[in-house]
């Protein structure tokens, strides 16, 4: 579900993808013949199951850089965000720092939806990020002037593109 305007997109597809197993063995191979430099992005719903993406990355030649995506619910905490607690964001980027080693560069997603962006970013260098995306996408709601009700199924989706350039 997506929805287009002038200053961005709204969108609320989720993490969408053929699995980790599928696009290590079919997806990497093919990038790295085409010259490109791979970054892998992973996502979890445990601190333990990004140890365990982090785990099958390590084993896979070619990977340049490990985008772990803390913006997601954490099933463990009753669906708070990793990257709104502070503690729980440490937790994932050391378990992926400490499966990992010093082999690849950690790339901590933060979320904006947070009251201190920077003391979540101190934390997770700390526990062994090399750097930060800054940030994942906003939280935003489109309304069908129409129907009077929402316009993704999902009602709420993430808000990109040069809308968000002033947040």
């Amino acid at each position: 579900y997506t929805t287009l305007f002038r200053s961005g997109m709204l969108n609320s597809i989720g993490l969408q993808g053929p699995g980790i197993d599928a696009f290590l063995a079919n997806d990497v191979p093919w990038l790295l013949a085409q010259g490109s430099r791979v970054i892998v992005s992973i996502a979890g719903e445990t601190a333990d199951e990004y140890a365990v993406l982090a785990r099958k990355i390590r084993s896979t030649s070619g990977i340049s850089a490990v985008e772990v995506n803390i913006s997601c619910p954490n099933v463990e905490n009753r669906g708070l965000v990793f990257a709104c607690d502070p503690e729980a964001s440490r937790r994932v980027i050391d378990g992926v720092r400490r499966t990992i080693g010093g082999e690849l560069p950690i790339i901590a997603k933060l979320s904006p939806d947070v009251t201190d962006l920077v003391a979540i970013a101190k934390g997770v260098v700390d526990a062994g990020a090399d750097g930060l995306a800054l940030i994942n996408t906003v939280l935003g709601m489109v309304i069908n002037v129409d129907t009077m009700r929402p316009h993704l199924g999902g009602k709420t989706g993430g808000l990109s593109g040069p809308a968000i350039s002033p947040i």
